[in-house]
C-alpha cells in the first residue's frame, strides 16, 4: 500500500494543524499498521508553526501570565487545570487557570 500526498506550499497555500493531524492519523498511520503490523512507529516533527497544534480547550503555557495581575497575555478564557498533589496521590487537585476577577 503506497500513499502519496502531493502538497505545493507557496503564497497563501499552507497546511494547517487540523489538516497535518487529518494526514497523520486517516493515512499515514492506517498505512503503516498496514505495512507492519506487529511493529511500532514513531512520527517525529519538526517546530514549523503547522506543527504547533492544540486541541482546542488545551493550557498552552504562552497564554499564562507571570505575575498574579489582572489583564497581561491571558485574554482567552481557559479552563480549570489539575495535579496530584503528594500527600493524596489516589486523587486529582483542582488547579484555577484564572483569577476570581478573571
Amino acid at each position: 500500500m503506497v500513499i502519496c500526498e502531493i502538497l505545493k506550499c507557496e503564497g497563501d497555500v499552507w497546511w494547517t494543524g487540523g489538516e497535518e493531524l487529518n494526514q497523520l492519523t486517516e493515512k499515514a498511520i492506517p498505512a503503516f499498521v498496514a505495512s507492519f503490523p506487529r511493529c511500532q512507529a514513531l512520527f517525529a516533527f519538526d517546530n514549523a508553526k503547522i506543527h504547533q497544534k492544540y486541541s482546542s480547550n488545551a493550557l498552552p503555557v504562552s497564554n499564562l501570565n507571570l505575575m498574579p495581575v489582572p489583564g497581561g497575555k491571558n485574554t482567552v478564557p481557559m479552563r480549570n487545570g489539575f495535579y496530584i498533589h503528594p500527600d493524596t496521590p489516589n486523587s486529582t487537585q483542582v488547579q484555577c487557570m484564572m483569577l476570581c476577577d478573571g
